[in-house]
């Protein structure tokens, strides 16, 4: 997976980034496509750049 690699240089992630894919149950849609059952989820990689543990969460 490439993030911003289409974007301009000023808008591309200029830290490490973490991808995290999560397998979930796919949910059927109203026209009846369902999606491929994995969720990615981009986070800040950079030491201290984002929260940790739950208890850093808002």
């Amino acid at each position: 997976m490439r993030l911003g690699e289409t974007s301009k240089a000023d808008a591309q992630p200029d830290h490490p980034i973490r991808l995290v894919v999560v397998k979930t149950t796919p949910h059927e849609k109203r026209d009846g496509a369902a999606g491929n059952g994995l969720l990615p989820i981009a986070t800040d990689f950079t030491p201290g750049g984002g929260a940790t543990k739950t208890s850093d969460l808002p």
